[in-house]
């Protein structure tokens, strides 16, 4: 990479579209009919845990259909692991959260000032690091 580049972490698996089976009331696919295959995920994400690609995609797919049923207005599914704040905050976070939300750029050396440094700056040669 680029000299002084941020490395991009920022990572959401991708969601199916919508599912064929809507006369089913079927809209979202399941974790195991993923465009990606799960075992393809976990090999790139956590070390081979499908478990816990799975979980984290159901969470999603349960996001996405809280999403869905606030948005047409039909009552909540039975099921839902978390409560309506928590969705709220996963897609805060996950859809328009802002940079600093996002990422955690660590800060610079903060024992020695800047002034420091500078006066430290081509003081000490090969010969004798530190001082003599």
């Amino acid at each position: 990479p680029e000299y002084r580049t941020l490395p991009n972490v920022w990572y959401v698996p991708p969601l199916s579209p919508i599912a064929r089976r809507a006369e089913e009331k079927v809209f979202f696919p399941g974790a195991a009919e993923m465009r990606i295959p799960v075992a393809y995920l976990a090999q790139l994400l956590t070390a081979g845990d499908t478990a816990a690609i799975e979980r984290v995609l159901g969470v999603l797919l349960e996001l996405r259909t809280y999403m869905r049923t606030k948005q047409t207005g039909e009552p909540l599914p039975a099921g839902l692991t978390h409560d309506a704040e928590t969705y709220e905050a996963m897609y805060r976070l996950l859809g328009i959260a802002k940079r600093r939300d996002r990422f955690n750029i660590p800060a610079g050396v903060q024992e020695v000032s800047q002034d420091k440094l500078r006066e430290l700056q081509g003081t000490a040669g090969y010969a004798c690091p530190g001082g003599c």
